[in-house]
């Protein structure tokens, strides 16, 4: 199946998205992007789903408003994020009738999974996935940057590392602080075949303890020497990785 898109309507909100791969196999991957990013993020999930797309049915999706032309992003709450996913879901089963789903997240992506709460999930596959609070985390991280505003009363301006600008909203701030990783980790432990892989060499999250979500029953715990991204070697590294356990 050639690259098709896709529009949906969930509660107002409209998701967009893409398709591609092998439609008859009867398996699906659906990729959660982290923050801010566009559904590609920063070109890595075309990576993974073109080393996929012969086997599985690739799916692709925005969290994001996304406006290329003006190049900024804006975020959605998380908990509206999560009911884009489950949206991204439920197309996906009813279209192409899937017997076995599984899900690639990176980053913030990977709260989201544990939030939509959706059905039999097959793999469940977290990249750089936080372990601390990401409250604390993204504004020590994004506000050291000049031409970063954050206001979380109001709409925070953000400055990317690829000169792109994302607007976050007070509910997103908001959320955020409620976040438990673990609690998350371990509910999606429950019943899901689970991988966590981190990044040895992540700018983004660092000064992370890594021992209390090893010890998740059920999740198994991998290591990567690559940045938050996986760029250059560590992606090659990482593709190789996700196809032996696919």
């Amino acid at each position: 199946m050639k690259l098709q898109q896709f529009k949906l309507l969930k509660n107002n909100i409209t998701v967009k998205g893409e398709v591609e791969g092998n439609e008859s196999s009867g398996n699906v991957v659906i990729f959660s992007h982290g923050f801010g990013v566009t559904r590609d993020s920063h070109g890595m999930f075309n990576e993974i789903g073109d080393n996929l797309k012969n086997s599985y049915l690739v799916v692709r999706f925005d969290y994001s408003i996304v406006n290329k032309k003006e190049n900024w992003t804006k975020v959605f709450p998380y908990s509206i994020q999560a009911k884009m996913l489950q949206a991204v879901y439920d197309y996906i089963q009813k279209v192409f009738k899937s017997k076995n789903v599984s899900i690639i997240a990176h980053s913030m992506g990977c709260f989201i999974v544990g939030m939509a709460h959706l059905g039999n999930i097959d793999k469940i596959l977290l990249l750089a996935s936080p372990t601390g609070s990401p409250y604390i985390r993204m504004k020590e991280y994004f506000s050291k940057r000049s031409e970063t505003v954050i206001n979380e009363e109001g709409i925070s301006r953000i400055k990317r590392s690829d000169g792109s600008i994302t607007f976050v909203g007070k509910d997103v701030w908001d959320e955020m602080k409620t976040m438990n990783p673990y609690k998350s980790y371990s509910d999606l432990a429950k019943g899901n075949s689970i991988y966590i892989i981190r990044a040895l060499a992540d700018q983004v999250i660092t000064g992370e303890s890594y021992e209390k979500v090893k010890s998740i029953k059920g999740l198994t715990y991998i290591e990567i020497d690559g940045n938050h991204d996986f760029e250059g070697k560590a992606r090659e590294v990482l593709i190789k990785k996700i196809k032996e356990i696919f």
